[in-house]
């Protein structure tokens, strides 16, 4: 092959820039994710004119509507009239904020805030459907509320993102351990961050399963955390990568090397092993998932991993996967997930059981 035909022209890498920058998912996916782009930007710039982050206390409360101008989501009678700003400004720094999905709509609705109000203010006004991110300025973090989670539990066990503007060199081995340092955290025991909201009571509510679509779960919250953490690289989930196996889970693209006009991809694979599935079929799941990693290969791509989120109730060996992904020289890293203790049956009162046995005896 032809090693010209592996570089971009200048026009293409500028093209490939705009579309794997736009954010992907739902309304609210996207939303998060501009918080996360307009959090860098305002820390990138106070590194390049040398300031000092602001007070650990100073913050914004970024609150999501499809159509601020309508509907901030919280009465309008708590908070300042509202005022158009634009991401680009430069002036935002602290206070409330209202924006639709792609921030093309801002509107302040509170000048000053610092983080305990914001806290105050979620807690006091805000629905457990409400969307939000609490950005802790002088902190480097980003606090995120996804709409159904109940507030009360969130205010004291929060879903946070460190956002780094560092230049380190994004390698397959660090992308392994984000990946073990994101599952250590949100996935690892049944209430840990994400995992908590991915349990639900089977219909006789005797034991716990999975919720709907698992992999799209942990994909939202591994796509925020490695968004925060590589400030150096494009960490995105394109729906149109075919490949010739389907769609990427995520894609984190960034170039070969400082300043060079070559790119350098690394794919992620995502399967959850369901204890609703037996040992067969979820070996066969992971299977697929490294048949996935694999096709999903370009002349661009370092490495394929295979993510397997382990959930079943007894984490029987797989012998089979690592040969197998090994020949299909994909990168297989597996992860174990605790299940919720299923509930204990109701035990039937002392009483009850006498009244019971005095009503059949009467019935004789």
């Amino acid at each position: 092959m032809n090693n010209n035909s592996l570089s971009f022209s200048a026009s293409e890498y500028i093209r490939l820039n705009d579309i794997t920058a736009a954010s992907s998912g739902t309304a609210e996916d996207q939303f998060i994710h501009e918080c996360i782009n307009f959090y860098r930007e305002w820390l990138e710039t106070q590194n390049i004119i040398k300031d000092n982050l602001p007070p650990k206390t100073q913050a914004i409360l970024f609150v999501f509507s499809e159509a601020p101008r309508i509907k901030l989501g919280f009465d309008e009678k708590l908070v300042d009239t509202p005022k158009l700003v634009r991401r680009k400004s430069g002036t935002l720094e602290q206070g409330i904020v209202v924006c639709n999905q792609n921030f093309e709509i801002m509107l302040k609705v509170r000048a000053d805030l610092e983080v305990d109000d914001a806290y105050s203010f979620v807690e006091d006004n805000f629905l457990d459907e409400t969307t939000f991110v609490i950005a802790k300025m002088g902190q480097q973090k980003l606090q995120i509320h996804r709409s159904g989670q109940h507030i009360s539990d969130w205010i004291n066990y929060p879903e946070e993102h460190i956002v780094k503007c560092d230049d380190v060199a994004v390698t397959p081995d660090l992308i392994a351990e984000d990946i073990s340092r994101f599952h250590h955290s949100n996935l690892s025991t049944e209430v840990s961050t994400a995992a908590r909201h991915m349990w639900v009571l089977d219909k006789a509510k005797n034991q716990y399963r999975l919720g709907p679509q698992p992999e799209q779960h942990i994909q939202s919250f591994l796509l925020v955390h490695l968004r925060g953490s590589y400030s150096r690289a494009i960490v995105f989930v394109n729906e149109e990568i075919k490949n010739q196996g389907g769609r990427v889970d995520i894609c984190i693209e960034r170039e070969k090397h400082p300043g060079a006009n070559k790119k350098v991809n690394t794919m992620l694979e995502l399967k959850v092993l369901a204890p609703t599935n037996t040992f067969n079929e979820n070996n066969a799941w992971a299977k697929k998932g490294i048949d996935q990693a694999k096709d999903y290969r370009n002349h661009d791509t370092d490495v394929s991993f295979a993510c397997i989120f382990d959930a079943r109730r007894e984490k029987t060996d797989m012998p089979e996967l690592t040969p197998y992904a090994s020949e299909k020289n994909v990168r297989l890293e597996q992860y174990s997930m605790r299940m919720p203790a299923d509930p204990k049956p109701k035990r039937t009162s002392l009483r009850k059981k006498t009244a019971d046995k005095s009503t059949k005896r009467g019935a004789a």
